[in-house]
């Protein structure tokens, strides 16, 4: 992942140098409004991007994740993140422009929430936890900007995987299995603890304003 984050970064900062001498650029100011009722990790999301070179973008977000509107069943939920994405307009045009990007997220997470946990075969019982969650994520998307004068709407689809890194603490007993529901369930995916990595299809959805 070290690997992975660096290249990344390295190409950004190429990316950037040459902005330096490329046709002046525009500056996008954005929030994602959806991002502070999302049923698992709910923040507050800022995103700044500077469009140059005519087809060239590179958009740098910052999360502060809190459950503002009480949309998770977690207790003292606080955590941040970050996100770099560098974006290739395909065919701009007045009113929308299409353009392909990848991207690269890290957000860190604390909370406290409640478990189910196997005593015996058959025989489970609650306790409350607090959970350390790290994920950092790394995506292709496809996306398109729609322009009404200033200000305007920044709509994207991707696909990627993500790696977590979660911890529990403040259990009973640790060593005992840790129960899951038979069916989906995205807190139980949340909240399981290990080192893993799974697919993701993030949407998002960001407005804003140009200057």
């Amino acid at each position: 992942m070290k690997t992975c984050l660096a290249l990344f970064l390295a190409l950004v900062l190429v990316n950037l140098l040459h902005a330096q001498t490329s046709l002046k650029g525009s500056n996008y100011l954005s929030i994602s409004p959806f991002r502070a009722a999302n049923l698992v990790n709910p923040g507050i999301e800022l995103n700044f991007a500077r469009i140059y070179a005519g087809r060239h973008a590179t958009q740098i977000s910052y999360r502060a994740l809190t459950d503002i509107f009480h949309t998770t069943p977690y207790e003292k939920f606080k955590g941040s993140g970050f996100g770099i994405e560098q974006k290739y307009f395909l065919a701009p045009v007045k009113k929308r422009e299409l353009y392909l990007s990848v991207s690269y997220d890290h957000s860190r997470v604390k909370y406290e929430t409640l478990g189910e946990f196997q005593l015996t075969p058959g025989t489970n019982y609650a306790d409350s936890i607090r959970v350390d969650r790290n994920t950092d994520a790394f995506h292709f998307n496809i996306g398109r900007i729609l322009y009404f004068k200033k200000f305007f709407a920044d709509i994207s689809l991707g696909i990627g995987v993500k790696h977590k890194d979660t911890r529990h603490s403040g259990r009973i007993s640790p060593g005992d299995k840790e129960e899951r529901s038979r069916h989906f369930n995205a807190y139980d995916l949340a909240d399981r603890e290990g080192n893993y990595f799974m697919p993701e299809l993030p949407l998002m959805i960001r407005v804003g304003y140009r200057f």
